[in-house]
This record gives C-alpha cells, sequence and structure tokens, in this order.
C-alpha cells in the first residue's frame, strides 16, 4: 500500500518537474546541450526513481538517496532555467554541475536494481534457512 502511495506521489512529482522543466526549456537563455541533456536524461531520471523506490522497498538503505535528491537538483535547474535574474552569472559551470549530479544519481540505482534483482531469490533463501534455525 505504502509502495503504491509512493510511486503515484512520485509520478505526479515527476509530471510537475517536467512542466517546469519544458517552460525553462522555451525560455532562450537557456544553453541548447542543456535542453537537448535534459529530454533524454529526464525521463531517465524518472526510471531511476521508480528503480530505486523499488529497492528501497525490498532492501532499504541507499537506494532512497536517488528518488529523495533527484527532484530537488531537477527544482533548482528549472527555476534558475525560469528566471533570467538569474542568468547574469554565466550559466555553464551551474548547468553543469547540476546535470551532472542529476545524471550521476540517475545512473546509480539503474545498474543496481538489475544486479539485486538477480541475487534476490539467493539472498532470500538464505533468509529464510537463518529465520527457519532459529
Amino acid at each position: 500500500m505504502f509502495a503504491g502511495f509512493l510511486l503515484l506521489n512520485t509520478f505526479v512529482l515527476w509530471v510537475v518537474l517536467g512542466l517546469q522543466l519544458l517552460k525553462g526549456a522555451i525560455n532562450a537563455e537557456t544553453p541548447r546541450w542543456a535542453v537537448i541533456l535534459a529530454v533524454v536524461v529526464y525521463p531517465l531520471t524518472f526510471a531511476a526513481a521508480f528503480a530505486a523506490i523499488d529497492l528501497y522497498e525490498r532492501y532499504h538503505g541507499w537506494a532512497i538517496v536517488a528518488p529523495v535528491l533527484l527532484p530537488p537538483l531537477i527544482g533548482l535547474y528549472a527555476i534558475w532555467a525560469r528566471s533570467p535574474q538569474l542568468h547574469k552569472k554565466p550559466p555553464g559551470k551551474f548547468t553543469s554541475v547540476i546535470w551532472a549530479a542529476i545524471l550521476v544519481l540517475t545512473i546509480a540505482p539503474i545498474p543496481l536494481f538489475f544486479v539485486d534483482a538477480r541475487a534476490y531469490p539467493e539472498r532470500k533463501k538464505r533468509a529464510d534457512r537463518g529465520s527457519k534455525g532459529v
């Protein structure tokens, strides 16, 4: 029940963030390479957040970091992209740092999701054997 509620909230949050990024992309001062990167990476952040939520539901631990940190980073960039007053400084460094962080948080849970999914049956067997022996 909790996971379904969390996934629904995540979906709504990502739709709102996507609309904010779209508004920022329409702004002429947003670097074109950042717009292209957003079109490619943003859907992957959505998949990574869902994968991280699934990982967290099964194993707990660090996997919750991606869905917790991605929205503020994406929102921060969307606010910057929509605010011409913030564009007075050169945008390259800010844009690069934000998108690098987003990319790292996006990539991190995806391979771990597949590794953990393959190792899960063996861990479950060991856990079941351990609980029966107690």
